[in-house]
């Protein structure tokens, strides 16, 4: 009797299992809507928060008809190369543009930022020339017969420049112990926000590879310079932390 029962129990694991993957399969079928409709509205709202981190930057710029003294040539120029890149990218391999919008705004933004700053100081002719030269270049950048090698190899080249740039941030904020790094709160919040956010939405609506990685790299050193900073804060606020305590204790 006892074999005849663990024959029948034997016999019917596969039955089981079987049950367990349909069940597994239902649950993720009822859940895969809902998923991709947060994941849809996630990338809006990062692409709605990108623009207004952005533009007062521009209006700033505006304003005062100068940039020299808070703005680096340097700094916007490699963001306007990388949000070139990423474009270029996207456009390319398809992909939904909750998934990157805030890119094409932010290239729009630099575009227009670099022309600012050459027409502010007097370099008229070469905010003309710059014009001429980047808008058929993203022509052929776009064109649908471009390499897929040329496409991979601009979104690589996004590792290497970003991954310096934060790199760099990091290794200034060690140097300066964190005094000129976010010193608000909010930045540092959004920029991790932001960065958590586009990894989701590219696991979720592309599955893209290089999408994946490069923001899996973005989420680790901003994980990285999140802690530098909140480690740099609470040292400069423990000597105010020890003088109340110890005026208390008086």
């Amino acid at each position: 009797m006892a074999g005849s029962s663990a024959l029948k129990m034997a016999i019917a694991d596969p039955d089981d299992m079987l049950y367990n993957v349909r069940r597994d399969s239902c649950l993720q079928n009822f859940l895969q809507p809902y998923v991709s409709l947060f994941s849809y509205c996630l990338g809006y709202l990062v692409i709605a928060i990108g623009a207004y981190g952005q533009l007062p930057l521009l209006f700033k710029i505006l304003r005062y008809q100068s940039g020299k003294s808070y703005i680096s040539i340097a700094n916007i120029t490699t963001l306007f190369v990388t949000t070139t890149n990423f474009v270029v990218y996207a456009v390319n391999r398809n992909l939904p543009i909750n998934t990157w919008g805030e890119f094409l705004l932010q290239m729009a933004l630099y575009v227009i930022i670099m022309n600012l700053m050459m027409l502010y100081h007097g370099r008229q002719r070469y905010a003309v020339f710059f014009m001429l030269a980047y808008f058929p270049l993203m022509v052929v950048l776009l064109w649908p017969l471009v390499p897929d090698v040329v496409v991979s190899s601009l979104m690589i080249g996004n590792f290497v420049i970003l991954g310096w740039r934060k790199i760099n941030w990091l290794y200034k904020c060690y140097k300066e112990e964190g005094r000129t790094y976010f010193s608000t709160k909010t930045s540092l919040t959004l920029m991790n926000m932001s960065c958590v956010s586009r990894l989701l939405t590219s696991l979720v609506d592309t599955g893209d590879s290089l999408l994946i990685y490069f923001y899996l790299q973005e989420c680790i050193l901003n994980t990285v310079l999140t802690i530098q900073c909140i480690h740099y804060h609470r040292k400069r606020q423990r000597p105010s932390l020890d003088r109340r305590s110890s005026r208390s204790s008086g």
